[in-house]
């Protein structure tokens, strides 16, 4: 069984902690996951009935079970933004978004900018690993052909040149 939530506290300044915590989802996922919330309550369908049938469309086990943990929560009379901060594996600023958006009822309006949000930001890791994967390639290809040529055609250069030299004082 993997843990939902792992809490790490860190010492920092001032004797003070932070908490660190690994997310369930990917950025992708919460994009996708809040377009999808965004949808459910547009279309006017209750937020119960939206939750059960994103339920049926998910594939991964593991998101199926927390979006299940969520249905169950909010079926006990919590609200949403309860529901998410209970299962560990939401960031605390969506938790407060989310609940801001309950409390002045454009939580759609919300969950489109989450959506946005979160997309933009794998977008942009997506471009910043792209940038340092090719000059990282560059220095590793570099490197390995000055390692070839140190190795292999220097020494061999050296030989025949030295060679060659003995030749032409013999003359």
């Amino acid at each position: 069984m993997l843990p939902l939530r792992i809490e790490l506290k860190n010492k920092i300044l001032k004797g003070g902690s932070v908490n660190i915590k690994t997310f369930c989802f990917s950025k992708r996922d919460l994009s996708n996951l809040f377009r999808c919330f965004y949808f459910v309550i547009s279309s006017g369908i209750n937020l119960v009935k939206g939750i059960n049938i994103l339920k049926g469309f998910l594939r991964n086990r593991k998101y199926n079970n927390i979006l299940n943990n969520i249905f169950q929560y909010i079926a006990i009379g919590n609200s949403l933004s309860e529901s998410m901060k209970l299962t560990g594996c939401f960031p605390d600023f969506v938790i407060e978004l989310i609940k801001i958006g309950e409390n002045t009822g454009k939580l759609e309006e919300i969950f489109l900018e989450l959506s946005s949000y979160y997309e933009e930001e794998y977008n942009f890791e997506a471009k910043l690993k792209e940038a340092i994967y090719y000059p990282i390639f560059l220095l590793s290809t570099s490197f390995v052909a000055f390692l070839i040529i140190s190795k292999q055609v220097i020494p061999k250069f050296l030989f025949y040149s030295g060679n060659l030299i003995l030749k032409s004082c013999r003359k």
